[in-house]
């Protein structure tokens, strides 16, 4: 007895009670009690050697990383981190040098390194908020990173692949003109991208938006249009009927299979028209409109999309095709460079790249043309930027 009262007073105090109980088992008692002192012993060893860093400034892009962490497996590193600052761990690649403008609906991240054609990648990423901005990346069995996590992976991957950043031309053109559409406004196009990331939609520029941005880095001054598009594979039902609920229609034209166009108030008497661009070929895309005066479809071809780029419109991040100029000569010639008012263009002639469609009967009309008047649809538009801010 009094050996079970030595073994006990020598046990750790929050484990006599469990050396009470054993022992009154006799020998299978105190091989337990061995098990787990071993146990308890390789345990504490472990939890010693776990190292912990936390690195704020970092904020993990790294793809790979995120793929493995939602199968709920250990990530290789270093982790690729976009940094706010020096990096202070040797788990940790610098991938690009993070810079947050609060003047501008993206934070940028410049490449820290410079690639083989002398020049330093450039990405654009929406803001985001996220209820649990850092996340614990284990990179190996005893080291843990602690470093800011994008929205999600599924949010990473449907900005990552367009955040290449494209930077306009910036041409003076000299007008004398009013401005249209005053810089006050410039915020709807930011609103229109975020509805659509939040449908998972990309919509890009297009058209006359697409020439104002590229060419000038603004919006036309004598314009009274804006011009989205959105590829026919990202088409969403229900992005339009959301749309339907915050501005007023105008009217939807065309059918979905072949062409179809889609235009809204926005703000007074500006409206934004939204085109679906369709694969023709293995190189050459279309959006369809249309001739109401004639009943007859307009298609106008372009050259397919390489790929989705990001741009910026006076601190606004808008997507636009990374072979911008490519489209804007198919559309405008050759030298779409040099302006033409607004009231001289037709867009049913001046276009080079412009093919005639079907026309359509009487009893045909009314199915491919929706028009809607101010006193048939109720005015349901919100201000700019009453959509959530949390991407």
């Amino acid at each position: 007895m009094r050996y079970q009262q030595r073994l006990a007073l020598m046990a750790p105090r929050n484990t006599r009670s469990y050396l009470a109980t054993v022992l009154k088992i006799g020998p299978l008692g105190f091989a337990l009690l061995c098990v787990y002192a071993v146990t308890q012993s390789h345990l504490h060893q472990k939890a010693e050697k776990r190292h912990i860093e936390k690195v704020e400034n970092c904020l993990l892009v790294d793809v790979d990383c995120l793929e493995n962490l939602a199968q709920q497996k250990p990530c290789k590193g270093p982790i690729k981190c976009a940094m706010s600052g020096p990096a202070t761990s040797k788990h940790i690649k610098t991938e690009y040098i993070m810079e947050d403008d609060p003047s501008k609906t993206y934070i940028t991240l410049h490449g820290a390194q410079i690639s083989k054609n002398g020049t330093m990648a450039k990405r654009v990423l929406p803001r985001f908020k996220t209820s649990v901005p850092f996340i614990t990346v284990p990179v190996d069995d005893s080291t843990y990173l602690i470093v800011k996590r994008p929205k999600s992976l599924k949010w990473l991957n449907f900005h990552w692949p367009k955040s290449q950043f494209m930077e306009c031309m910036n041409f003076s053109i000299v007008r004398d003109v009013t401005r249209i559409i005053p810089l006050t406004k410039v915020g709807v196009f930011d609103e229109i991208r975020r509805r659509g990331d939040k449908q998972n939609v990309t919509v890009f520029l297009i058209g006359g938006s697409l020439l104002g941005w590229y060419r000038e880095c603004d919006i036309i001054e004598h314009t009274h249009d804006l011009d989205f598009a959105i590829q026919y594979k990202e088409y969403r039902t229900e992005f339009f009927k959301h749309l339907d609920s915050v501005y007023r229609r105008r009217f939807r034209a065309g059918r979905i299979e072949e062409g179809l166009e889609t235009s809204y108030h926005v703000w007074g008497n500006v409206r934004a028209d939204f085109f679906i661009m369709y694969q023709k070929n293995k190189t050459t895309e279309y959006i369809a409109g249309m001739m109401p005066w004639k009943r007859q479809v307009i298609r106008y071809y372009s050259p397919r999309i390489t790929k989705m780029c990001s741009g910026d419109l006076h601190g606004q991040l808008v997507y636009v095709p990374c072979n911008t100029e490519a489209i804007l000569e198919s559309t405008y010639g050759k030298q779409w460079y040099k302006d033409v008012p607004t009231n001289s263009y037709n867009y049913a002639e001046s276009s080079s790249n412009t093919e005639m469609g079907e026309v359509f009967s009487e009893a045909q009309w009314l199915s491919v043309w929706n028009e809607f008047n101010d006193k048939d649809e109720p005015t349901t538009e919100k201000p700019e930027g009453s959509i959530d801010e949390n991407e």
